[in-house]
This record gives structure tokens, sequence and C-alpha cells, in this order.
């Protein structure tokens, strides 16, 4: 019996379960975090290896079981005063997981964008004859990234007849965030005038995007529509608090440096502490599994706002970690597309 036994098959179910169920934070930056998000968030690919390993070895079939018991057993919450999302069986779970049998959406284009007549790079333009206008402002801890990461949403916001502006902004370390924050803005005002004083803009960011998205909503609320941001830093003094050198991107010493010589801006550049009941409809996107920014950074806004009285949802996946929605098509992702359906039909 044990002859027939293919060791490899098993070992390569070991190191996949390692992945789907150790805490991210276990996984650090590199190679592992995107396998990780590969096998969490791509479901097709975690099932599909299952039941290769299963006809090589039988004796494997229990990594068939573990592998539809992690897709089964993801959960999601969804926190609105006024909106709702359907409850995800176990058989939905797993037919989004086959949704997503290529997870991964080539990017559009976009056009350089003009505004009376100068050449600003840093914007990128898609356009769609809907009339309304979503500002997407990337991540990338305010330090790299550019306007044409994650580009697909401009697909998603065409269905629902939104044209996509995406931009670049000044970055850490040649700028501190005050004016990184203050090049955002001046960005924002030059895209509001050339769009007229009646437009007002969907804004969404992830990471340090949305963080600068929170932002500029606080700051130009009657321009705003809503706000969509994911896995974003709301208050950096609680953020400095609670995390410790060890974390990934040595937190601390990475708050410190945002602020070289300005600390008393913290508050100041921290949404939860700036926002008022002016603030507009607003979208939280966190999962629990986040090794970068803590889920209590989106908790704490929700609270706020919530007692604000500010319409806000909040979506919490409970596997969900730091750039799942990188795979434009990952279960998380399909999960989040109707809660930002539900927000842009609202």
């Amino acid at each position: 019996m044990f002859e027939s036994i293919c060791p490899l098959a098993h070992i390569v179910a070991l190191g996949w379960c390692f992945l789907l169920f150790a805490p991210a934070k276990r996984i650090r930056w590199g190679w592992l975090w995107y396998a990780q998000i590969l096998a969490t968030e791509w479901g097709f690919a975690t099932v599909f290896l299952a039941i290769v390993l299963t006809l090589i070895d039988s004796s494997a079939i229990w990594f068939l079981g573990l592998a539809i018991y992690s897709i089964q057993s993801r959960s999601c919450q969804f926190y609105s005063s006024d909106i709702s999302l359907p409850a995800l069986s176990g058989m939905q779970k797993l037919n989004q997981a086959f949704v997503g049998i290529w997870p991964f959406r080539w990017p559009p284009q976009g056009e350089t964008y003009r505004l009376s007549g100068e050449d600003l790079s840093h914007l990128k333009f898609f356009p769609s004859p809907g009339g309304r206008v979503c500002i997407h402002i990337h991540g990338g801890a305010w330090i790299h990234g550019s306007a044409d990461q994650l580009t697909y949403l401009a697909d998603v916001l065409k269905c629902h007849d939104y044209e996509m502006v995406s931009l670049n902004y000044k970055k850490h370390p040649e700028y501190l965030l005050p004016e990184i924050m203050a090049s955002v803005e001046e960005t924002f005002k030059k895209i509001s005038a050339a769009y007229g004083a009646e437009q007002k803009f969907l804004l969404y960011g992830r990471s340090a995007g949305g963080h600068l998205a929170l932002m500029l909503a606080a700051k130009f609320p009657a321009q705003v529509q809503a706000v969509v941001a994911l896995y974003p830093v709301t208050d950096f003094s609680s953020l400095e608090e609670t995390a410790t050198d060890s974390d990934i991107l040595k937190t601390k010493s990475w708050i410190r440096n945002l602020f070289a010589g300005k600390e008393n801006l913290k508050s100041a550049m921290s949404p939860a502490q700036i926002c008022t009941a002016e603030m507009p409809r607003t979208l939280l996107v966190h999962g629990r599994n986040d090794p970068v920014v803590p889920i209590q950074q989106s908790d704490l806004l929700y609270s706020h706002l919530h007692e604000l009285k500010v319409p806000v949802s909040y979506l919490r996946f409970s596997k969900g970690t730091h750039g799942f929605d990188a795979l434009s098509e990952g279960l998380s992702m399909q999960t989040f597309k109707q809660a930002l359906a539900k927000v842009l039909e609202s």
C-alpha cells in the first residue's frame, strides 16, 4: 500500500495548504505573498490542483476535501444601513470559484488626458458615454505605483456608465505625506474645473490611494458623490500605537519618515479624525488577513461614520489579504463587485 503513495503529491498539497491557511504575517512580502493571493483567491486553481493530485495519488484525496472546505468556509460580513447583499451559500461559493477560471484581465490602455490644453501626463483617461466620472487613485505605500495600476476597474465602471480618470501623484521619499496630499488636491481641483461645477465624482482608491481618496472626500464633500476605499489607513496615531517594528514595512519608522519634522500633522492627515457628517456615501473594504494595514483601521472609520449617520457600507472578508483585488476575477473580487454595484446604483 505504502509503495503506491507518491510523496511529491503530498508535498505539493502540504505546500498549497500552507498558502491557504498560514497567517499573512508569516508570509511577508515577495513571491510567497503573491502565491498566497493566488491560492486563496483563485478557487479554480485550488480545486483543479486537488483533483490532479488525487488522480496521481488517491491517498491525496484529503487535499481535495480541504480545498472545498477552504472555499466554502470563506465568509464576508456586509454592514450597511440602507443596502444589502444576498447571502452566499456553499454552492454559490463553489460556483464563484469556477467563474474565475482565468482570474486575470488584461487592463485597457487609457489615453493621456488634457486639461485646458495642458498635457498632464500623470492622468489616464478611460472614456464612457454615461456622463458619470470616477477618479481612481492608485496604491503603493505613497512611494510607488502608477495610474496604470489595476485599470481593469475601468471596464467594471463602464458597465455602470462611469468613465474613469486615473491619476499619479508625488511620492515619498522625495515628498512628505502632506505634500503628497497637496498634489492630489491640486489635481482634483483641475479635474473638477475641467468637468464643470455641477459634476460630482466617485472616488476610488486602494491602500495608500484609499487613504488619499478618503481625505479628498472629507475635504471636498460637496463635489463627491461617493468614495470607495480598499484597505486604507484611516488614523495614523492608532496605527503607530498598535504597530511594531517587526510588522511588514516596519510601520513605526515608516510613519515617522512620512511625516519627518511635521509630526503634528498626523491628525490632519487621518480621515477618521477629520471627517464630518457632510462626508459622502462611503464603501469600506478590508480583509481580516491583511498584514500591512490592520483591519482595525477600517473598523475605526466605519464606527465613526456610523455615529455621524453618514451613509456607510463596510465589506469585511474573513480571508482577504492586502492586495486581494490584484486578481480581477478572484473570489473576494466577485463579492466586492456586487457591493460596488449596489453603491453605484443607490
